[in-house]
């Protein structure tokens, strides 16, 4: 049921769109006016079992499908703790029938109905077990199927976007460990954020670190070197990081049809007015305002302009007609790197108690069908001729990361490889003389720089990141901006 409707219409979505004996609507009128018609969607049952219902048969005759056309039978298949874990247990063959009674008033609804089997399957199931993978080969083929029809109905797609919740780190010994996905932990929800040195909201320890503590409190703080606080272990609660986000939602203002966020790019403190779906801005010729925020106009300085002119200088000989890359600098501060006391008692005569540096953070976009698009990312370190050996004209390329949006495809790691390249010549051409580059990848379900990776991106492995840092060295070499590189763990083979 659609609530605050404010225009009766006669007819539903799919005789608007398919009517020929009525007349085109004609209707220009800005996105903001208070003018802006309401047709919320109706669909009949029939129109969705038209839609719907060769979806079901295409998964009916998938060899994927077997395990999921009848309800589980907890007995035979001795899973006695399946009905505690699944409350309401769900099949395709129940889907089916509510879609044959009408019981479904959009094609949303049918769709969310399909994951709920899926997302039953996964939970119930270890990631690496058969009946998982066959579910998952099972999610593909509905994707590919409910994509286009719901498309067709005026939808963004019918896929289930969810989102892993951020790595955690552990406060243990070392404040190095970090919590996964599917890990356990225990956690310390801090009441009085107020008390010195104990400023969070909550303390995290993985399981490792906290068994490895023999006493019964446990020693807290932000920062090691200050007073401590002491927690009893008691207080600690045991839980596992196995939450996950689902992408948000928002209604059109005019149709009341569903989209996800990310598919309508849309956020209320751009378009406070509300959304509107682009199946209603066609149909009704709704004029939408323009974002006033786009990458080409923020700031410019002398390092993203070189950055920006040496890329799209690189495409145009190409003879790549993409849509043009933008370079932007977005965050550049001083800042000082403060020597560790452990670090003093290895080094007493070599490390000073302070290196002052200047951190900056540059981003890469390109405009995609009309859209700014970040795709790459990078932040570095840099330690000028000020700054006390061994920092002294020092440049560190501390992460990059990448979002493998780039088009076209065949030119994304040309275009990294231009980026890396033109801030070490830019930084060679400003008086620096060495540059480290932490060529080590992120764990799976970790993120450096972009937070929620498309799950379809691959990630390199250690070796292959490397080797591709060093393709990416040899190019600087041929270009006489580096004059060689070597593997920082050298440095360390007559160390004992």
């Amino acid at each position: 049921m659609i609530e605050n409707e404010t225009i009766q219409s006669n007819y539903t979505h799919s005789q608007l769109l398919n009517n020929d004996s009525m007349e085109p609507i004609t209707i220009h009128i800005d996105a903001s006016s208070k003018q802006i018609p309401k047709h919320p969607v109706q669909f009949t049952s029939e129109d969705l079992r038209i839609h719907l219902e060769p979806i079901i048969h295409k998964m009916i005759a998938s060899e994927y499908s077997y395990s999921f056309q009848k309800p589980v039978d907890s007995i035979s298949l001795k899973i006695l703790d399946y009905p505690t874990i699944i409350k309401h247990s769900i099949d395709i063959s129940i889907i089916h029938n509510k879609l044959l009674l009408g019981e479904y008033k959009n094609p949303l609804e049918f769709s969310d109905g399909v994951w709920v089997v899926f997302n039953h399957i996964w939970l119930y199931n270890e990631k690496t077990s058969p009946i998982y993978e066959i579910c998952s080969k099972l999610a593909e083929l509905f994707v590919e199927s409910i994509d286009p029809v719901l498309q067709t109905l005026g939808y963004c797609c019918g896929r289930q976007y969810v989102y892993l919740t951020p790595v955690m780190l552990c406060y243990g010994k070392e404040q190095c460990c970090q919590i996964l996905l599917n890990d356990n932990y225990y956690y310390y929800n801090n009441l009085e954020p107020s008390r010195l040195n104990l400023s969070n909201d909550q303390y995290r320890f993985c399981t490792q670190c906290f068994n490895s503590i023999k006493s019964d409190s446990i020693f807290v703080g932000d920062d090691l070197t200050q007073t401590l606080v002491e927690i009893p272990k008691s207080l600690f609660l045991l839980s596992k990081k196995d939450l996950k986000e689902p992408e948000k939602m928002i209604d059109c203002i005019v149709c009341a049809r569903r989209w996800h966020q990310v598919c309508a790019l849309h956020l209320d403190q751009i378009w406070s007015e509300g959304f509107i779906c682009n199946t209603c801005i066609r149909e009704y010729n709704i004029k939408r305002k323009e974002s006033p925020y786009t990458s080409s106009k923020l700031p410019i300085n002398d390092l993203s302009s070189q950055l920006e002119k040496r890329v799209n200088k690189f495409l145009i000989n190409e003879g790549c007609q993409t849509g043009h890359v933008t370079i932007r600098v977005l965050a550049a501060s001083d800042k000082i790197c403060n020597v560790k006391p452990q670090l003093k008692q290895y080094y007493p005569n070599q490390a000073k108690y302070s290196y002052p540096y200047r951190t900056k953070a540059i981003f890469a976009f390109q405009e995609i069908e009309g859209v700014d698009v970040v795709f790459f990312g990078m932040y570095v370190q840099e330690y000028d001729e000020n700054c006390p050996a061994p920092n002294t004209r020092r440049v560190y390329i501390l992460y990059f990361d990448t979002i493998h949006f780039f088009q076209p495809k065949i030119y994304r790691t040309d275009v990294y490889y231009e980026i890396l390249i033109g801030y070490l010549d830019y930084t060679k051409q400003h008086g620096y003389i060495y540059a480290h580059i932490w060529a080590c990848p992120v764990s799976e379900d970790v993120d450096y720089i972009f937070y929620r990776h498309p799950c379809e991106q691959n990630i390199l492995k250690p070796k292959c990141l490397q080797d591709w840092c060093k393709k990416m060295l040899d190019r600087a070499i041929a270009e006489r901006v580096v004059i060689s590189y070597k593997s920082y763990s050298l440095s360390f083979i007559d160390i004992e």
